[in-house]
């Protein structure tokens, strides 16, 4: 009866033993990337500003710049950006961006009666 009892405690301890070595081993989730606030807060005010101002929002539309508006958005001279401006549907919109940094995108859509164009807003730190 007692070698039952113990041989039953050494099977509890090595189930124990075995589940904490694969629990050891087993990778760790990666955690997401989340957007910094500042960077966030500055993509809804570029957003925000592009959505309520129609001579930014027919600039855009006509395929115009708007660089002038975001630098005056964005004061912090280590976040830089790009933007690109493509049609709706469009699979080669391709923006240049930098290599080995933090990249955050968003977009919105633009559309008007006869066009339909894409805002994609590219933020990342130039450190």
């Amino acid at each position: 009866m007692k070698k039952g009892y113990l041989r039953t405690i050494e099977a509890i301890i090595a189930i124990i033993i075995v589940f904490m070595v694969i629990i050891t081993i087993m990778p760790k989730n990666k955690q997401e990337n989340k957007t910094p606030v500042y960077i966030e807060s500055l993509q809804e005010k570029i957003i925000t500003k592009i959505e309520n101002d129609e001579i930014l929002r027919n600039k855009i539309l006509e395929g115009g710049t708007i660089n002038s508006d975001i630098e005056s958005i964005i004061e912090d001279p280590n976040i830089k950006y790009n933007y690109i401006i493509c049609n709706l549907g469009e699979t080669n919109c391709i923006a240049t961006l930098p290599d080995n940094k933090d990249i955050y995108a968003k977009s919105i859509m633009i559309a008007s009666i006869n066009l339909n164009k894409v805002f994609r807003l590219y933020l990342w730190y130039e450190i």
